[in-house]
C-alpha cells in the first residue's frame, strides 16, 4: 500500500496540477506541500488531511486511501480498527507499523475500556521519539501528533494472538 505523502509519485502529481507545490525546506526530513514556490505555508507532510481547508485549493484531500488493514481473521474477515492521525504521525511512522503497534496494544489491554486511548498514547509517544531522534529542528521539537483509535465491533469477537512490535 502506497503512503499518502510527498513520497509518493502519484499523490505529488495530483498536488502539482492543483497548483501546489512540493519541494525540500530547510529543517524538514521530507518534502511537504506548500502554497507557493518561497514554501510558505502550510508546510504539510501528507497529501490527505482531514479539516485543512485552506490546502485544499493546492490538492490536499480528505478522501481516504484504504491502507494498512488490521489483521485479518480467517471466520470473520473483517476489519478491527481505524486510526485517525495528523501528519506528525505519518512523518515518521508507516502505515503498516502503525497498525502493527495498535494491535499491539490492543491485545495486550484486551479486556481494559481504555486500551483504545492506550493504543493512540502509545502511537503519539512511538512518534514523538522519531520527531526528537531525526528532527532537524532539535531534540526539543515534535511536530503536533494527534491520534485517535477506535476499536470496530468486530475487535470483540476476534481470537487474540501474539503481536510483534509489542506494545511499549
Amino acid at each position: 500500500v502506497d503512503e499518502q505523502n510527498t513520497e509518493n509519485d502519484a499523490e505529488v502529481e495530483r498536488i502539482e496540477n492543483a497548483g501546489g507545490v512540493v519541494g525540500q525546506a530547510l529543517g524538514y526530513l521530507s518534502p511537504r506541500v506548500w502554497a507557493s514556490a518561497e514554501l510558505r505555508a502550510p508546510g504539510l507532510s501528507t497529501c490527505r488531511a482531514l479539516g485543512d481547508h485552506a490546502s485544499r485549493r493546492i490538492g490536499v484531500i480528505a478522501e481516504p486511501v484504504a491502507a494498512a488493514r488490521a489483521r485479518r481473521r480467517a471466520a470473520g474477515r473483517e476489519d478491527l480498527f481505524v486510526i485517525l492521525a495528523t501528519d506528525g504521525l505519518w512523518a515518521y511512522v508507516s502505515s503498516q507499523a502503525a497498525v502493527e503497534r495498535v494491535w499491539a496494544c490492543l491485545d495486550k489491554w484486551r479486556d481494559d475500556a481504555r486500551r483504545a486511548e492506550y493504543a493512540a498514547k502509545t502511537l503519539i509517544k512511538f512518534a514523538m521519539r522519531f520527531w526528537r531522534q531525526q528532527s532537524a529542528h532539535g531534540a526539543e521539537y515534535c511536530d503536533d501528533i494527534s491520534v485517535t483509535v477506535v476499536c470496530l465491533p468486530g475487535f470483540d469477537k476476534a481470537a487474540a494472538s501474539a503481536a510483534e512490535p509489542a506494545c511499549e
